[in-house]
């Protein structure tokens, strides 16, 4: 007979300190392995770089339509159009959607949002693949454009979209921020500005000079030219054109000859792109071309290292 009176049929103490084996544990032979795991945070921090990547994508796209030239290289590249913008820039906020999901998948060995994902990935390396070659070919039209010492007759559009631009962004620029001494041929044109010398040369900003009222002027032709000068500041806020000024004007300043051709551009409806030599397109043409070739190299080779990416990781997923 046992101690206390036990009957033959209670639980052994080894049996009931025994581990329960829950349903969500894996089987013996699924137990991961170290190198499961590493894989795992591997998988984890390509995503993260996907993301990143696309938040880059994301903000370039946005970028180049700040910078408002879509529509001078568009009017002869239809496929460089606003709506082809908009749809890498959804696609941007794709890759980082499936990113998410690709790392949620590996932190829970989600077979269904691994599967979901290794799909997406393929699109993604299709698209990428798609997108290297567009660079790439924007590439070589710009370096055949380089190549000319004088615009070719692909380029016969562009001066109709960049020299208002430029036009503008400099009347942005010295209403705001630029020497007024410096824009007088600019606004007040050549022989006004002569009247002018010595009046504004310590402002900076035509604004400044607008609402001051500590300037008199007496000459009736130098009052209507300012007069018409502030009116004109206000059609043209700097901040639309930002970017423009600090990507282009930064690298090709107002010179005396762009300085009167957009003076007579400010004050006639029908300007002459003829000669393209004289506008601010042929002074620029150099730093215009170069911009294309760097933007078109970061897209290609950036796209290429992308869809490498996703062909690499796609093998990751078999051995989760």
């Amino acid at each position: 007979m046992l101690p206390n009176g036990g009957g033959g049929n209670r639980p052994s103490a080894s049996r009931s300190t025994m581990t329960r084996r829950s349903e969500f544990d894996f089987s013996p032979h699924e137990k991961p392995s170290p190198f499961l795991g590493v894989v795992k945070v591997v998988i984890m921090l390509v995503n993260v770089a996907f993301m990143m990547v696309a938040g880059m994508l994301i903000y370039f796209t946005a970028w180049i339509q700040s910078l408002g030239l879509v529509a001078m290289f568009g009017s002869n590249y239809s496929w460089l159009s606003t709506a082809m913008f908009g749809v890498v820039l959804a696609f941007g906020v794709l890759v980082i959607t499936t990113s998410l999901v690709g790392c949620l998948g590996a932190w829970a060995k989600n077979r269904h949002m691994l599967l979901g994902y290794m799909f997406v990935q393929t699109i993604n390396l299709v698209v990428f693949v798609v997108i290297a070659v567009g660079g790439f070919l924007t590439r070589r039209m710009a370096h055949s454009l380089q190549a000319s010492a004088t615009p070719r007759h692909e380029e016969a559009s562009f001066p109709m979209h960049f020299n208002p631009l430029y036009c503008q962004s400099q009347v942005a620029y010295y209403c705001s921020a630029g020497s007024v001494s410096e824009s007088l041929t600019l606004f007040l044109g050549p022989s006004v500005a002569a009247k002018a010398r010595g009046v504004f040369d310590q402002l900076y900003g035509w604004d400044i000079a607008c609402n001051s009222s500590l300037i008199r002027i007496t000459d009736t032709d130098l009052s209507r030219q300012v007069n018409a000068t502030c009116a004109l500041c206000g059609k043209y806020p700097a901040a639309k054109y930002s970017e423009f000024l600090t990507t282009i004007v930064g690298t090709c300043p107002l010179t005396p000859d762009t300085a009167k051709w957009c003076g007579v551009y400010l004050t006639t409806v029908n300007t002459s792109f003829s000669n393209v030599s004289s506008t601010p397109y042929g002074a620029c043409r150099a730093q215009v071309l170069d911009l294309w070739v760097h933007l078109s190299s970061w897209v290609g080779f950036g796209a290429v290292g992308v869809a490498l990416f996703s062909y690499e990781t796609a093998p990751m997923f078999n051995t989760t």
